[in-house]
């Protein structure tokens, strides 16, 4: 699964449109489609607004694999 499939399953998941995401780690929404449309990948920061957003870690969000603990 692509970081861009992740995203958008991820963001399904928690009901949340496009729009509302993009707003809560605040980005454009169109930068935030891109995300999920062309596997842009965010900036760090955002990566870990996301994950935080989305109650996952970073690595999960990116690589989708759950970090050892």
């Amino acid at each position: 699964m692509t970081f861009a499939e992740r995203l958008k399953q991820l963001r399904l998941e928690k009901g949340y449109t496009q729009e509302e995401l993009a707003k809560l780690v605040n980005v454009s929404q169109p930068s935030y489609w891109a995300y999920e449309n062309k596997d842009v990948i965010p900036y760090k920061n955002t990566q870990i607004q996301l994950a935080k957003v989305l109650g996952v870690t970073v690595e999960e969000l990116m690589n989708g694999e759950e970090r050892s603990r």
